[in-house]
Formats: C-alpha cells, sequence, structure tokens
C-alpha cells in the first residue's frame, strides 16, 4: 500500500500503532453526504472531491466495502458498498430515497485515513484517495426490522461521457 504515499505518511505508518477508516462521500445533483467507518465523527477532514473541509459522520449503517484492487488507468474496477439500517436517514440529504439513488450520476468517493492506536487522535496527513466512480447497480431489501442496501459502483474512467458502456452486440437486438 505504499506506492504513491508521502514520506511523510510512510513515516507516519512506520512509526505508530494505526488502526484505519474508511471515509465515503455519496454525491448527487450537488448534495454529499459524509461517512466514517471510524467510532467518532472527524472534522475538518477534507479531499479532492469534498470540496474543502468537512465533518465526516461516524455511520454503522455502512457494513461492508470490498477490498479495493489497484488497477492501472482505464482498466475496469468494480467496487460494492453494503449498507443496513435507516436509509432515510443516512441518504435523506441526497434528496432522492434508497431505490431513487440514479445509476451513473450518483458518485462514491472513498478515501482512507489513520487514527493511533493509544491516543486515537488523527494522523495529520492527507486522506488516500482508494477509489472514485459511479453507481451502476443497487439491490435494496426492506425487512421487517431491516434495511439491507447493496450498491455496485464503478470507476469513473469506464463513465467519462455518462454513457453506458453496455451494449448490445448488432444482429443480436434485445432479448
Amino acid at each position: 500500500m505504499t506506492r504513491g504515499l508521502t514520506a511523510t505518511q510512510k513515516g507516519y505508518l512506520d512509526d505508530n500503532a494505526v488502526i484505519h477508516e474508511t471515509l465515503v462521500q455519496i454525491s448527487y445533483g450537488g448534495n454529499s453526504v459524509y461517512y466514517t467507518t471510524g467510532l467518532a465523527d472527524l472534522t475538518g477532514v477534507s479531499t479532492n472531491y469534498s470540496g474543502g473541509t468537512q465533518t465526516w459522520s461516524a455511520n454503522n449503517t455502512i457494513q461492508n466495502v470490498d477490498t479495493i484492487i489497484e488497477k492501472t488507468f482505464g482498466v475496469t474496477a468494480p467496487q460494492a458498498l453494503i449498507m443496513t439500517g435507516d436509509m432515510g436517514a443516512t441518504l435523506g440529504a441526497l434528496g432522492v430515497s434508497a431505490l431513487n439513488l440514479p445509476n451513473i450520476d450518483t458518485e462514491f468517493y472513498i478515501h482512507r485515513i489513520f487514527r493511533n492506536l493509544s491516543t486515537y487522535a488523527e494522523w495529520g496527513e492527507d486522506p488516500i484517495e482508494l477509489f472514485a466512480g459511479v453507481l451502476v447497480k443497487k439491490s435494496y431489501t426492506v425487512g421487517v426490522d431491516t434495511e439491507v442496501l447493496q450498491l455496485d459502483l464503478q470507476n469513473k474512467s469506464r463513465f467519462y461521457s455518462k454513457v453506458s458502456q453496455l451494449k448490445v452486440l448488432k444482429g443480436l437486438g434485445a432479448i
């Protein structure tokens, strides 16, 4: 994971016992929500996509973020994110319901930060960008006492013109 990190970031990770947190930004229609998988909110943290410093809310609805595989530019890099809980509260600031999150127009940015294990202090380094992409598929299950939202994401380089890469071969038509 050291590729692309600054000398200061590498030094921090070498010299400290750390735990990691994942930052997830979901953006649609000019609105964004900012979440961290950590135990406490983060304040004053900015990324390349956050438009300045933001408060990243501790969100226990994020249940799983797939392992992000490093790929070269222009290569397909799918990602999945699973959330459980009250999706109205989680996604309400976007102005849409979980079922109405539009594919390709809903953007996701995933970053990693670290905290010192003994003091739980945030590191002072820039968050490490892991993924920038768009929503391509959602599966939403509502039970009696639980909601599960699985979001399948695709890296942005595949959707640079916001046109789906899924095509029907000539002569086959719709099935």
